[in-house]
């Protein structure tokens, strides 16, 4: 069982980060992002979804991180 865990784990990993290569290659658009206190240049749309991913992946580890150091149990 570990293995097919393991094995499917690693399929889906690489299908994602396949599907993000792809999203890039595909979205050649130029888009300027209007943020809160900053305007960016023209920049790739696939650029922008890589760096979305990439800042919801840091910030679902470092939440569950925080998650876990608060909720282990003291001893």
């Amino acid at each position: 069982m570990p293995i097919l865990k393991r094995v499917l784990f690693t399929t889906l990993s690489a299908f994602v980060a396949f599907m993000v290569l792809w999203m890039i290659i595909v979205n050649d658009q130029a888009i300027a992002l209007n943020l809160i206190f900053v305007q960016t240049p023209s920049i790739n749309a696939g650029l922008v979804i890589l760096l979305a991913l990439l800042f919801g992946l840091l910030m679902g580890f470092l939440l569950g991180l925080l998650r876990a150091r608060w909720s282990k149990p003291s001893v």
